[in-house]
């Protein structure tokens, strides 16, 4: 930004006023960051998925923001929409790859987060990229009968 300055008023006595005509500001621009946390529900083998994504409170997007969620293997999953004016969008459910097996332990799922559409009004916008799913095994009782004949 560009000034001129003048005296309008004073400085009479002294001989000589000297007044720097140009000055010059400089402003800064300190990138304002806004945050999405994404999270998943904790679940057992064979229950669905859900994701949420929350954005700051004071930041609410000007348009939707679509975040799409990737499985280990770079696979689209499902997206999260965050609508127009909202703290909080959840995705559809999602299918646990992990389904109740008598001989598996439940397992940790992995996956991976990228903005889809939107969000191009935020000067710095970190989404979560790694979210992790805790699958809790479902115990199966197997029972064995063993019967003797006389």
């Amino acid at each position: 930004l560009n000034y001129t300055t003048e005296v309008k008023s004073g400085g009479d006595e002294y001989e000589k006023l000297e007044v720097q005509k140009d000055v010059s500001v400089v402003v800064t621009d300190t990138e304002d960051t806004t945050t999405v946390t994404i999270t998943a529900n904790p679940v057992k083998e064979g229950e669905d998925i859900v994701f949420t994504a929350t954005v700051d409170a004071d930041k609410t997007p000007k348009e939707d923001l679509v975040i799409s969620v990737k499985d280990s293997n770079g696979n689209e999953v499902t997206t999260i929409t965050i609508p127009k004016g909202q703290t909080t969008g959840s995705s559809n459910k999602v299918i646990n790859p992990n389904q109740d097996d008598v001989y598996k332990d439940g397992e940790t799922l992995n996956y991976t987060t990228e903005v889809k559409s939107g969000g191009d009004e935020y000067e710095k916008l970190e989404v979560q990229k790694d979210v992790s799913v805790v699958v809790t095994d479902t115990e199966d009782t197997t029972t064995v009968t063993i019967t003797a004949n006389p």
